[in-house]
């Protein structure tokens, strides 16, 4: 007595696998169809940028806007310099980060897929005031620790740029500050220290 059952032959407790499989097959099979699926996603990550000025995040940048109230996933950081004027440092920022996509793109969710959305330029010219902020309270190293410690925590809007400058023009002893803040979805350890580079007269942005 037997039977055919899936390509194996059945004879009573004995198994006889009738037929057999070749393991490069699937894994063809698997490569093939990644292949197809990231040629298809860049096409369609293409044409977002082209038609809705709109760059897709990187998966893993992704993950950091799962971030909650609890554990905010902020990076901040402070240069000192000379003491400087602040609509001059402020106008001198904005000229620096403003031909950079990512650095005037507020993020937007579509298709299930999170994005920098390139503002125009009256949007991007309102936000200025929330992007570049003065500090005129904060004087010695502890305060400036406090100041810090408690902006790490404060979330931004997704509806504006990831980053923000505040300038404290006369921190100490001649000296000024600029205080930057970003998400870790607009940059990690390494790209905060490019971002800081991006920031040098010796950078050229374009």
């Amino acid at each position: 007595m037997g039977g055919l059952i899936y390509g194996s032959v059945i004879y009573l407790d004995q198994v006889l696998v009738a037929h057999t499989e070749n393991p490069n097959w699937k894994f063809s099979g698997l490569l093939v169809g990644y292949i197809l699926y990231y040629i298809l996603f860049r096409i369609f990550d293409w044409l977002m940028f082209v038609i809705l000025d709109c760059e897709a995040l990187y998966g893993f940048d992704s993950i950091f806007l799962l971030d909650d109230r609890k554990n905010i996933a902020n990076i901040v950081g402070t240069l000192f310099f000379e003491e400087f004027e602040y609509e001059e440092m402020k106008q001198y920022l904005i000229e620096k980060t403003g031909p950079l996509h990512k650095c005037r793109s507020k993020l937007v969710n579509k298709f299930g897929i999170w994005w920098w959305k390139k503002m125009g330029e009256e949007e991007f010219r309102k936000k200025q005031e929330a992007i570049v902020v003065e500090v005129k309270d904060v004087h010695t190293e502890d305060q400036l620790l406090k100041f810090m410690c408690d902006e790490e925590r404060i979330r931004e809007d997704f509806d504006n740029v990831q980053y923000k400058f505040y300038l404290i023009p006369k921190f100490q002893d001649g000296k000024g500050a600029i205080c930057i803040k970003t998400h870790h979805c607009f940059t990690d350890g390494l790209g905060f220290a490019t971002f800081f580079l991006a920031m040098s007269g010796n950078f050229d942005v374009k």
